[in-house]
């Protein structure tokens, strides 16, 4: 599948699917590379909102497939509302602050 030029795979055409029925936008950002020119591993940062999620791969492609399948993988687990405010910026601690607010909801409503 091809957007604006890129080729995209299906988990990613998902992803973005996904984000534009909710009104979101990902951005990307190649955060380093790492290793000898022959065994290269690059971090991508994929940012929605105030949300983070990195992936990591053997080639540019492979690390932006990666950051989608997390992005899909929280929202998907998480069933997220349309908008991103207040959230958390680690996208693996986001779970766990949803689970104190809901807490401290319960401990405020006793």
């Amino acid at each position: 599948t091809e957007l604006f030029g890129k080729k995209t795979s299906d988990s990613e055409d998902e992803m973005l699917v996904m984000l534009r029925e909710r009104n979101l936008v990902a951005t990307y950002q190649y955060i380093k590379e790492e290793g000898s020119s022959t065994n290269r591993v690059y971090t991508i940062r994929c940012t929605i909102g105030d949300l983070v999620f990195e992936g990591q791969g053997k080639g540019k492609k492979n690390s932006r497939l990666e950051a989608s399948k997390k992005v899909l993988e929280y929202f998907k687990d998480e069933k997220k509302p349309e908008s991103t405010e207040n959230n958390s910026t680690d996208a693996e601690a986001a779970p766990a602050k949803e689970n104190e607010k809901e807490e401290k909801g319960e401990k405020e409503g006793e």
